[in-house]
């Protein structure tokens, strides 16, 4: 009954260190992406358009400023 505890162990030991190498090498990749800067073209207005500004209310958009609020003490 030794060897299969034995044997376990050396089973789990493998694929405890495959687990760490595959989230090396995963971490690592991460930066590999598309880094190059994405050309933004501006309005007629000379404004330049966020992704989401189509999905804006029109009432946000025609003030043409997101107000955003915290509260730092909320827990």
């Amino acid at each position: 009954m030794t060897a299969p505890a034995v044997r376990g162990f050396t089973v789990m030991k493998h694929l405890t260190a495959l687990g760490a190498i595959t989230g090396a090498a995963a971490l690592a990749l991460t930066g590999c992406g598309d880094q190059t800067p994405k050309k933004v073209t501006p309005s007629a207005s000379g404004m330049v358009k966020a992704p989401l500004y189509d999905e804006l209310p029109a009432s946000v958009r025609q003030a043409g400023v997101v107000k955003v609020g915290s509260d730092m003490l909320y827990p």
